[in-house]
């Protein structure tokens, strides 16, 4: 996800310009933003130091006994390409 401050105004752009025409497509729109949002903070969380856990217990990602789910979790904070890209670069000088 990116942590590009323009993401917010590329959603109201799309419900402005391109607004669904039925409260489902809206809503619909609506859960991918916020499921966004939710990617969003799993990474910066994760590069602020947050240990996968407490992300887990943070969003509500548990397994059916209680515990953290990590593999959900981690899916939500894999890097991006662009992520790797930078660290290969700093790494290389």
């Amino acid at each position: 996800m990116s942590s590009d401050p323009e993401i917010l105004q590329d959603f109201a752009q799309s419900l402005t310009f391109r607004a669904p025409k039925t409260v489902k497509a809206y809503l619909s729109a609506l859960r991918g933003f916020v499921h966004d949002l939710r990617h969003d903070f799993a990474h910066r969380a994760r590069a602020a130091g947050w240990w996968l856990e407490e992300i887990a217990v943070y969003l509500g990602h548990q397994t059916h006994d209680g515990m953290p789910a990590i593999a959900t979790t981690a899916r939500y904070t894999l890097p991006s390409r662009l992520q790797l890209k930078k660290k290969l670069q700093h790494l290389m000088g």
